[in-house]
Formats: C-alpha cells, structure tokens, sequence
C-alpha cells in the first residue's frame, strides 16, 4: 500500500496490462467505505485521482470491455495520516513533524 496526507495528498488509482479483443476498454475506481463499495463514474482513462480520508482506505477497481463483459472487483490498500495544522504562529514556530512525500502513481489494478 502507499501512504500521505489525509485530505491533501492525491493518491492516483491506475489499472494497468489489462486487454481484450472487444475494446475500448472502460475503468471503474472507488473506495471502500464502512464496508460498502463506493465507485465513480465509469471512464475509458485507465488512471483516477482521489483524496482519501484519514486511515486506511481499500480502493476498489473493475475494467469493461466494449461488449459490457466486466472484470472481478480488485483491491488496494492506501493509508493517508491525519496532519496537524496549526494556524497564527510562523513557520519556524511550527512543531517538526515527519514530511510524507505525496504518491504520484497508486496502482489499483492489475490484472
């Protein structure tokens, strides 16, 4: 899994080697939340970028192909930690915390 900032990193969800003889191909990415699948729109661009919450997030994938036959749902982890922001105080006065470099590629799905 990768990890970053809560609600200020993007993560980006890509479906990669993935074919078919019936393409365009399409991409489905989403999260799970509580336990339930929570997915966007359906996009023929393999990648997705998202800002995920604090915590451990499972992000979800499926492809299509043209004829509308869809793959099994797979699975990812990604962790995004909470930052502390404190406001008022100047940048030298800030406490040291850990710098997370923000994830540029997430893979989501491969298959």
């Amino acid at each position: 899994g990768k990890t970053g900032t809560a609600l200020l990193d993007v993560f980006t969800a890509t479906c990669v080697l993935w074919s078919d003889d019936n393409l365009p191909l399409a991409y489905r990415v989403g999260f799970s939340d509580a336990g339930k699948d929570e997915w966007f729109d359906w996009s023929l661009d393999p990648a997705r970028k998202l800002v995920l919450p604090a915590g451990a997030t499972t992000v979800v994938a499926k492809v299509a192909d043209a004829l509308g036959a869809e793959s099994e749902v797979v699975q990812s982890s990604a962790t995004a930690t909470a930052r502390r922001i404190l406001f008022g105080l100047p940048e030298h006065a800030h406490p040291a915390e850990p710098e997370l470099e923000p994830e540029h590629e997430h893979p989501a799905a491969s298959g």
